[in-house]
């Protein structure tokens, strides 16, 4: 098969600054360059020879649809994660803010075949031993179980100026969630929200110094590269980060859309 365009010759990065000076008659090349809210010089088009070669970051072995559910009824909250799992879903995170009853909860949900998550925003020393018992008698071994109980002190501290519990009992837990939405959905700009998250994982592990599994829970804008690249700083400088304290340096990510471009007043803002 004859390769198309082969009769015209590759441009070089060189070309195209040539022929853009040339169209603005006169302009000046530079005055195009302009720098996004994080300080970085954005260039008017980029080509090949911008790729730098490198080891990718990490390696990505897939990824779950997460449906996330406040629960304030719980067999509301069970019709939904029902339609969720039915719709594609393939994790829940259960927003918890009071006790629950875990039977009617969880009702004809197959734990053992999704990620399951209860975010804990309300003290409570006694979820663990009831789900546990749950497992028990559903014949489910803990271990097989993807997801966990979390609970973020840190994030509960910063919004709303007090621990659930303790600072001692908040900070102390075996999968540690690091809710950093509330960063960006404050105005902090994408290199400001990474310092805040990686602050606000090492409040964590300074306390614990142990091995905690991490999840960071992360605002998206509408800004597709930079939010890109900001995903894949947050993994590598974690990873710096965590070997200072021996932790574990692989993190789970759980992306939600930003609030901050959402509009309630206009019903067509957002499609």
């Amino acid at each position: 098969m004859e390769k198309l365009f082969s009769e015209f010759k590759p441009s070089t990065a060189q070309d195209w600054e040539e022929r853009i000076i040339k169209d603005l008659k006169g302009g000046e090349f530079n005055k195009l360059i302009w720098s996004n809210p994080n300080g970085i010089e954005v260039r008017p088009f980029y080509t090949s020879e911008d790729i730098s070669v490198s080891s990718p970051v990490f390696f990505h072995h897939g990824w779950e649809i997460c449906e996330e559910i406040v629960v304030t009824n719980e067999k509301e909250a069970n019709t939904k994660a029902l339609k969720a799992l039915t719709g594609g879903a393939s994790s829940l995170h259960f927003i918890l803010r009071k006790k629950v009853d875990i039977e009617v909860l969880l009702n004809e949900i197959s734990i053992e075949h999704i990620e399951l998550c209860f975010i804990l925003q309300y003290k409570d020393a006694d979820l663990t031993t009831s789900f546990a018992s749950w497992l028990d008698t559903k014949n489910i071994a803990p271990h097989k179980l993807n997801g966990g109980i979390c609970r973020d002190g840190v994030g509960q501290l910063a919004q709303r100026g007090f621990w659930l519990a303790s600072a001692e009992t908040d900070l102390a837990n075996e999968n540690t969630w690091v809710d950093a939405r509330l960063y960006q959905n404050a105005g902090a700009t994408q290199s400001f929200e990474l310092a805040c998250a990686l602050a606000h994982g090492h409040e964590y592990l300074v306390a614990n110094k142990q091995k905690n599994k991490f999840r960071f829970s992360i605002s998206i804008g509408s800004d597709f590269f930079g939010e890109i690249a900001k995903l894949r700083a947050l993994r590598k400088l974690w990873a710096v980060l965590a070997a200072e304290y021996k932790a574990d340096q692989v993190i789970k990510i759980h992306v939600v859309n930003s609030h901050l471009n959402q509009s309630a007043a206009d019903a067509y803002n957002n499609m």
